[in-house]
């Protein structure tokens, strides 16, 4: 419990606690705008395709859809965020940010240049 107070107490006022951060340390905040939607939705992904973004962007800003799609037979309003408009858009020819290659801060090891270890099996003795 006290732990829990501590880690509340820091994160509420980081700087009296010896914490500095930079803007660039933090999360930049995403904008977004609100999509209302009032009947069954057969497929977020082709929802999310109408709507300029992927299903995964669309996941990120509404972890709370479940499905792949919404059965909606009372008609209620969901609110779905949407990102607006230039903040993750991504076409079919673009690279998302996040690929191996972009990660990586140098060229992956060619299969060549692994040099494979040899190990020793134990021999068992055979139980008479």
């Amino acid at each position: 419990m006290f732990r829990i107070l501590a880690a509340k107490e820091i994160m509420s006022n980081p700087q009296k606690y010896g914490f500095h951060f930079r803007e660039k340390d933090l999360y930049k905040v995403i904008p977004t705008h609100t999509v209302e939607v009032d009947t069954a939705v057969s497929s977020f992904g082709s929802f999310a395709q109408k709507l300029g973004i992927n299903y995964r962007i669309l996941k990120y800003h509404n972890p709370w859809l479940r499905y792949d799609y919404l059965p909606n037979a009372s008609r209620k309003k969901y609110e779905i965020k949407v990102p607006k408009e230039g903040h993750f858009a991504l076409s079919d020819d673009e690279v998302a940010p996040d690929t191996l290659e972009s990660i990586l801060p140098t060229p992956p090891l060619a299969v060549d240049s692994v040099i494979p270890v040899k190990t020793e099996k134990k021999k068992r003795k055979k139980k008479p």
